[in-house]
This record gives structure tokens, sequence and C-alpha cells, in this order.
């Protein structure tokens, strides 16, 4: 899986992978589950999230 453009998926309108930070199969071995965790800050000191920018993207075969 990548994104079709350079750069993240939050500097462009038809979105994408950001930050990937977990990932799992689904137990009947079909579907393969993502955990993007979407637009952040960091500065020294601490990581500050945005809401409603992540995505848990669902990934099967066609």
């Amino acid at each position: 899986m990548r994104n079709r453009a350079i750069g993240t998926g939050q500097n462009r309108t038809h979105g994408g992978i950001q930050r990937p930070v977990d990932c799992k199969f689904h137990p009947d071995g079909k579907s393969f589950y993502v955990f993007d965790f979407g637009a952040v800050r960091v500065t020294k000191g601490y990581l500050m999230s945005f809401a409603h920018t992540g995505v848990l993207w669902k990934i099967t075969r066609k």
C-alpha cells in the first residue's frame, strides 16, 4: 500500500496514509486493518494530536 502522490496524506485533498501505528489481520484472514494516527504537531517536549484526523483502513483483495 502506498500514497499515490509524494508526501503524507495530510497535505493532499484526496488523503492517503499519514502515520500508520498498528496493523492486524481479521480472524477470518480476508481483511487487513491499519490504524493511521493522523495529523500531529511535534515540538520539543510534547506531541499534540488533532481530533478527527485518524483513519482505520480496511484492506481486502479485489
